[in-house]
């Protein structure tokens, strides 16, 4: 007999899919009968594909246009990039990227998850608004707090890959009074080195957990990397 959570989660999930789709749905209904409020006469001539008059009717088609305010569409792509490249061209290059990663193994994520026997994919909305809450508290830390500096500007781009699990990466613009000249600079807010166990026991235990491949091989046949008896990503 399967667990009686799992018939949960299994409603739980199609009631997702169910909520998402019936969403996406009534935009894209909307921007379909909105076409002339929407401006799109000008892609008029994308619609003339031939001489229609030799065309059967079955056979003719209309062209609807995503604006850039649908989210994933190509003009709402291409809007970010437009937005993207006059920002860099008006502060120049960003001088600070910083990759912020959801842990699964948050105590917030363990707290809610680990009475209910539940992985962190199996709810994307838990983990989302987790994820949310950090990374706005980093924003803050980083852009009116200035940990790392006087913030001139900033963009960033939130990621789901792998299971679902999300990721950001962001671009910081420093006043010039703020930026890092000199190697031994950046060497005080970057580090690729594992920390000392005496020095920094909880720095190290997180670079352990985290940032370090394996166990795999011999030890621990049973990793995911692990295939015909060797790692896949080829470490020793």
């Amino acid at each position: 007999m399967k667990p009686r959570h799992c018939y949960h989660l299994e409603d739980y999930s199609n009631n997702l899919i169910d909520g998402y789709t019936m969403l996406e749905y009534e935009k894209l209904e909307w921007i379909r009968k909105k076409q002339p409020k929407l401006r799109v006469s000008k892609y008029k001539s994308l619609n003339d594909g031939g001489d229609k008059s030799q065309t059967p009717g079955s056979s003719i088609w209309k062209r609807v246009v995503l604006p850039s305010s649908y989210v994933g569409g190509r003009m709402f792509m291409d809007q970010l990039y437009y937005d993207g490249m006059t920002i860099c061209s008006k502060m120049g290059f960003a001088y600070l990227f910083i990759t912020f990663t959801y842990n699964p193994n948050w105590p917030e994520i363990q707290r809610v998850l680990a009475p209910l026997h539940l992985k962190a994919q199996d709810r994307p909305d838990v983990i989302s608004r987790i994820f949310k809450i950090k990374f706005d508290q980093l924003l803050s830390d980083s852009t009116k707090k200035s940990v790392l500096g006087k913030v001139l500007a900033y963009m960033y781009t939130i990621e789901f890959q792998k299971k679902g699990l999300p990721h950001a990466h962001i671009f910081i613009f420093l006043y010039p009074s703020n930026k890092y000249p000199r190697p031994e600079d950046i060497d005080k807010i970057i580090s690729a080195e594992v920390p000392d166990l005496l020095k920094e026991p909880k720095s190290y235990n997180l670079v352990k957990a985290h940032m370090v491949h394996g166990p795999c091989g011999l030890g621990n046949i049973n990793s995911p990397c692990m295939k015909y008896m060797k790692c896949l990503k080829y470490y020793p």
